[in-house]
């Protein structure tokens, strides 16, 4: 299933119909997944779409899970500078699809991060003035790798790594 088959599939749930009465002005700004190395098997699977509505600085987010869309339980706060914008997801400039774009990232985790192993994959599709893919991997040497990845040409952004344990609070 495609990310437009997503939106095919949600937009004709009752729950979506319901919540989209009362937020109109409301749009797609991502996708998110973690994918676990371990437990899952289907990439195109179990992924959370996040809708944002400007009125309520808040975003929505519906999980597709084996072709059934269902609301997560509340809104939540978007997590973001103050006066930054939540951008609108253009899927009809998305070109690179999730398999090509981990074809990409790993072939450049090979070269640059040989030495780190995935465990856990963080795959986020969002718009940052053009749509990007953005991968972390969360390796065994609890290291986190950050691909940015053009949706349209496939063109690595930027990479790097920093160690998990830096981002506990002091």
């Amino acid at each position: 299933m495609i990310f437009t088959d997503f939106i095919t599939l949600l937009e004709k749930t009752p729950a979506y119909k319901d919540w989209k009465c009362t937020h109109q002005k409301s749009y797609l700004c991502s996708f998110f997944k973690i994918f676990d190395e371990d437990k899952d098997t289907n990439i195109e699977d179990n992924w959370q779409v996040d809708l944002y509505d400007k009125n309520t600085d808040e975003i929505t987010s519906f999980v597709i899970a084996q072709c059934i869309a269902t609301k997560l339980e509340q809104s939540s706060k978007v997590f973001k500078e103050k006066h930054k914008i939540v951008e609108k997801l253009s899927l009809d400039k998305v070109s690179v699809n999730i398999i090509d774009a981990l074809r990409i990232v790993e072939e450049a985790r090979e070269k640059e991060y040989s030495d780190h192993h995935p465990t856990k994959k963080i795959l986020i599709l969002q718009q940052q003035a053009i749509p990007l893919w953005n991968i972390s991997y969360i390796t065994s040497s609890l290291q986190l790798l950050n691909f940015k990845i053009n949706a349209t040409t496939g063109e690595i952004i930027s990479h790097g790594s920093q160690s998990v344990l830096s981002f506990r609070q002091k």
